[in-house]
């Protein structure tokens, strides 16, 4: 069987679960198998291995107090990505601010505590320069 290329949809294009599409309790089991995904499939972890250096530095002396690292998790979902960050900042001894810019209200409705959410789109981050 020959399956017709798939189309571009473009970046300008919401995903169905920006755009208001399913139930709450769909769009929570959503977060839930993509984290779940991203997690068994190495998803997370080729992030992890980029930001987590930058996040755990070492090199800076913690004895004057924990230095504050702030991360932006854009498109961030439920906030359970950005947790995890924040928790390796902690561990490290960091004081970590993490905060998740998304579309959809019901993820940002579930950010776990620790997580700031905020309501924006990825194109017009609602944030100073």
């Amino acid at each position: 069987m020959i399956l017709p290329p798939l189309a571009r949809r473009g970046a300008e294009r919401l995903e169905r679960m920006d755009a208001g599409e399913g139930s709450p309790e769909e769009v929570v089991e959503a977060y839930r198998l993509l984290d779940t995904v991203n997690r068994k499939l190495g998803g997370h972890r080729l992030t992890e291995r980029a930001l987590i250096p930058l996040v755990v530095d070492r090199t800076r002396p913690v004895a004057a107090g924990p230095e504050r690292v702030e991360i932006v998790d854009v498109a961030g979902g439920d906030g359970a990505f950005a947790l995890r960050i924040r928790e390796q900042a902690l561990r490290a001894g960091r004081d970590a601010r993490v905060t998740v810019v998304d579309l959809n209200p019901v993820g940002l409705s579930a950010m776990p505590p620790g997580v700031t959410a905020v309501r924006g789109a990825a194109f017009a981050l609602p944030f100073a320069d």
